[in-house]
């Protein structure tokens, strides 16, 4: 018998929001009516305007969910002590057929997520990366990707998906092959002092 632990993991969080269909139609219906620019990466996909989506009071009930759900993240996979959390900024995507973002990570923030309102699974995925990959100087021939000898991974959006993880994992979109307008919505939190202890202790 032997024991493999899963050493230094990065965990990602993926649940289904519970969110009414009379929401979810009153959010989409906000995200196609947002105003788009571009990123300042090549791609394509666009960013909207504004980056504190969450001030709009449609939002409210969203924020909320996602917030407790970034909460749990922490206390229940992470294993910290209970702590407040704050959001920082709030934005939208949109991804047509064609277009990608690059490989980038969120500063500034310990954690990130990422909701998708309506999507079906055939338009873009979401890949993560994994950061420890640089230290692997070698690239064998795999039976099968698993956690262990993956350098990235992909995830499809679906229906009310929010994925909740660290801000730190490097991810991006990857490029759309679907007639359809790929909507998604970001945003960071922060934790809210008190926290940490002895001379890294924060108020």
């Amino acid at each position: 018998m032997s024991l493999v632990i899963p050493l230094f993991a990065t965990p990602i969080n993926l649940s289904t929001l519970d969110i009414s269909d009379k929401e979810q139609d009153s959010i989409e219906k906000t995200l196609q009516s947002l105003k788009y620019g571009p990123t300042n990466q090549s791609g394509g996909a666009g960013i909207s305007k504004d980056l504190f989506l969450f001030n709009n009071k449609k939002f409210k009930s969203l924020h909320k969910k996602i917030l407790d759900s970034v909460c749990l993240f922490n206390e229940q996979v992470m294993g910290y002590k209970k702590t407040k959390f704050k959001l920082t900024t709030s934005w939208a995507t949109i991804c047509n057929n064609q277009e990608e973002s690059e490989r980038h990570k969120h500063c500034n923030s310990m954690y990130s997520a990422v909701y998708y309102n309506k999507c079906s699974e055939s338009v873009a995925d979401i890949v993560f990366y994994n950061n420890n990959w640089a230290s692997n100087n070698y690239d064998l021939e795999k039976v099968e990707n698993n956690h262990f000898n993956s350098s990235y991974w992909s995830i499809p959006p679906k229906d009310k998906l929010l994925i909740v993880f660290p801000s730190s994992m490097y991810h991006r979109i990857s490029k759309s092959h679907d007639n359809k307008t790929r909507y998604s919505i970001a945003c960071n939190f922060v934790p809210v002092p008190p926290y940490g202890y002895m001379d890294s202790y924060n108020i």
